[in-house]
């Protein structure tokens, strides 16, 4: 049984009380041996499943998703300065729209939340979900911080309060099928805190994996500093707390549209990456974050521009903006937050699309970027689907705070395929 996140709390109290999880731990994972790991931005990694910027709110979060076995993490989007983002709520879960376009057609209705009765008749508390099928597999269960205070029915150190808890809404047919929409407005706490818990994140790792650290810029400082001179500020701030790898957050749907729509401007995504990569130098690997594309001119466009001006991997996608309502047609989000990202199974086939389509560019352009593909991955398949695609690395958002026991399952899938391939070790994937 796992809870990961509190979708009625806000994220601030997410990041202090930490991920509230009672399954097992993977710790006594096979690997396969070092020399057969992945080379991902000259770093070596165990395996090329991870999770993407978003639900790994600090160290906390971090250290969890390393020890249930995701090898490349990413620390949730930071800000040069503190900012609370939008207030609650956050997370809403969706009516299932079956898969989405990577663009709104006019015209196209909006979609609607789930109604609270229906979340409360159905005693789902929060984001939770049964471990793998054999739980206690790995001869380890433990809680992340011992405390049963949760007031949303999940505690760490017992069963969960409700018996229905461990499954997903009754509309949905699993934890692969969940859809949320997401709208958080990329909060970030100060520097202070962030120079402190980066380190902690790092030093969090096990063999074989990596911690990436997300960014973005802040529109409209109050001194003056422009977009991009604050997107350098961030990134220099990411540096500074000893950051491997530095992703740049070009695509959020939940920020103003000039800020989450900047990928899809190829001046702008040179400029900007340009002063970034200038600013991490040449031993700071620098990944840019994009949406989906409307045209596959464009997003080879984009990449030749990223790659230009020195970016070494793309990650895609972030979540799709829609009109999310209520059943009776209101704004779900209030008047100010009329568009929000939605994510989880309704972006899949948008995502591979898109992994698709960049291999493509890539390779046609060669580009020598790294590709790393996310939207929708919540099942060992989803990820066998996108490697199939042209990704070099896989990572899943909303698969781990429903799912959390994913890489798990990956990593035993990995491991039978291995013994099953003739004079290969055990452990090798």
């Amino acid at each position: 049984m796992a809870c990961i996140y509190d979708i009625h709390a806000s994220w601030e109290d997410n990041l202090r009380r930490g991920p509230s999880y009672n399954g097992p731990l993977p710790l006594d994972r096979a690997r396969p041996p070092p020399d057969q790991w992945f080379d991902f931005l000259g770093f070596k990694v165990a395996s090329r499943l991870g999770v993407p910027a978003g639900p790994l709110l600090d160290s906390k979060w971090t250290t969890l998703a390393a020890r249930l076995g995701y090898d490349i993490v990413t620390y949730k989007t930071v800000r040069s300065s503190y900012s609370p983002g939008h207030a609650p709520p956050n997370v809403l879960y969706l009516e299932l729209p079956g898969q989405l376009p990577a663009a709104a057609a006019a015209g196209a209705p909006p979609l609607t939340v789930r109604a609270l009765a229906d979340a409360a008749a159905s005693q789902e508390p929060s984001c939770c979900s049964a471990m793998p099928s054999t739980p206690g597999a790995f001869g380890h269960a433990a809680t992340t911080n011992g405390r049963s205070d949760r007031s949303n029915g999940c505690t760490s150190g017992g069963a969960a309060a409700a018996p229905s808890a461990a499954a997903p809404p009754p509309s949905f047919a699993s934890a692969a099928d969940i859809a949320i929409t997401n709208s958080f407005g990329m909060p970030s706490m100060g520097p202070e805190y962030l120079l402190s818990d980066i380190p902690k994140a790092q030093a969090a790792l096990g063999p074989g994996q990596l911690l990436v650290i997300s960014v973005t810029g802040s529109p409209d400082r109050a001194d003056g500093v422009s977009f991009a001179d604050d997107f350098v500020e961030a990134a220099q701030l990411a540096k500074a707390a000893g950051a491997r790898v530095v992703e740049a957050n070009y695509s959020c749907p939940n920020v103003g549209r000039g800020q989450g729509a900047l990928y899809t401007d190829p001046a702008q995504v040179s400029a900007i990456t340009r002063a970034l990569v200038a600013a991490l130098g040449p031993e700071v690997p620098l990944i840019i974050k994009v949406g989906a594309f409307e045209s596959p001119e464009l997003l080879a466009q984009v990449l030749e521009a990223a790659a230009g001006a020195g970016a070494r991997g793309v990650a895609g996608i972030n979540g799709l903006s829609r009109a999310i309502v209520t059943r009776d047609g209101a704004p779900a989000l209030g008047l100010d937050r009329p568009t929000s990202g939605v994510c989880g199974a309704p972006i899949r086939a948008a995502a591979l699309a898109f992994v698709a389509a960049a291999r493509a560019a890539i390779d046609a352009g060669r580009l020598g970027l790294a590709l790393v593909g996310v939207g929708g991955v919540a099942a060992p398949e989803h990820v066998d689907a996108m490697l199939a695609a042209g990704a070099d690395v896989v990572q899943s958002a909303t698969g781990i705070m429903w799912h959390p026991g994913l890489a798990a399952e990956y990593h035993e899938q990995q491991q039978r395929r291995a013994a099953a391939r003739p004079g290969r070790p055990a452990g090798a994937a």
